[in-house]
């Protein structure tokens, strides 16, 4: 994953999901949860891909930026589109 700041990506990485009043920890439960995603990546580090899929932009400057922060080891599929 590297060189992909600029490029329209699609992302398919493992989710986070929060469960409650369940009485075991069950087949159902332990399936896996995706995010999915397609935007274009403005910054990434380490640890993160910043994935903007809606911006605003005025007199040249960048306002209200809107996207996800993906964790890279969670992401399971990438492609670059553009």
């Amino acid at each position: 994953m590297k060189d992909l700041k600029g490029k329209i990506v699609y992302i398919k990485a493992l989710d986070h999901a929060s469960f409650y009043e369940y009485d075991k920890i069950d087949a159902e439960l332990k399936n896996k949860d995706y995010i999915e995603v397609i935007g274009k990546v403005f910054d990434e580090d380490e640890d993160y891909l910043y994935v903007v899929s809606f911006f605003y932009q005025e007199a040249g400057s960048l306002r209200r930026l809107t996207g996800m922060k993906i964790i890279k080891s969670c992401v399971r599929e990438i492609r670059v589109l553009a």
